[in-house]
């Protein structure tokens, strides 16, 4: 029995908070044993039916064990590179970046008023048995920031320094099965983007392939995108 993630590559964060510490670590047990008791009170392998739901007692549990270290492999993706990635998708600050790289020394600040960036994905897992693929799951997983106000500073395409307001933030996963999708977990907090986001030097705001500022050392990846070839789907608001 192994497993088998063909869209999504995941590395753990660097440094920030990870979309599996905000959903799965309440202090209350090993994140990876409460992913697998949420897969297990909902009965997700009876649920999705086929070869699954034939599995011994003992194939259900090692199945359910896998699934739950796959998954939450899914979550190890930085919440703040998912916020500088929707931010990159916005006009003011995608042109206040290039109006900054082409003006050397010229500082441009880009205010926002209320506004959401939503990131979603929808990463998928195959169980194969002998070589041969009797399931793939697939999951779908929201993250929503709801920011009141910010102001970045940009100097030569880059976020030299960052202002903000509140911001919430509402994480959720879900599993499609054939009754409908399963929510498995979801959670909201506030938390200042000061602890998600590390500016150092500068971050990169250019989105790649728009002119000569490519991906340069220390530019958030777009997430998730690595293996599946695409960026995640980005709505900025």
């Amino acid at each position: 029995m192994t497993w088998s993630n063909p869209q999504m590559a995941s590395a753990a964060p660097q440094n920030g908070l990870s979309i599996r510490t905000f959903l799965l670590s309440d202090g209350s047990e090993d994140d990876l044993d409460q992913l697998r008791q949420l897969l297990s009170d909902h009965d997700v392998l009876k649920q999705c039916g086929g070869e699954l739901a034939r599995l011994t007692r003992q194939g259900r549990d090692a199945a359910e064990e896998q699934l739950a270290s796959a998954a939450a492999g899914l979550l190890d993706l930085d919440l703040g590179d998912l916020l500088i990635y929707g931010w990159r998708t916005r006009k003011r600050i995608v042109n206040a970046a290039r109006q900054t790289r082409q003006a050397p020394g010229r500082r441009e600040i880009v205010q926002l008023g209320t506004h959401r960036v939503t990131s979603a994905h929808e990463p998928t897992i195959d169980l194969l048995v002998d070589g041969v693929n009797v399931h793939t799951f697939r999951f779908q997983l929201t993250v929503v920031f709801d920011i009141e106000v910010a102001a970045l500073v940009i100097w030569n395409g880059l976020l030299t320094a960052l202002k903000t307001g509140d911001c919430e933030v509402t994480g959720s996963l879900s599993l499609e099965v054939p009754g409908g999708n399963v929510d498995l977990v979801k959670a909201r907090r506030r938390i200042s983007p000061h602890l998600v986001i590390a500016i150092g030097h500068g971050i990169p705001l250019l989105p790649r392939g728009a002119g000569d500022e490519g991906h340069r050392p220390g530019e958030p990846a777009e997430p998730g995108a690595a293996a599946a070839g695409r960026p995640p789907d980005v709505a900025a608001q």
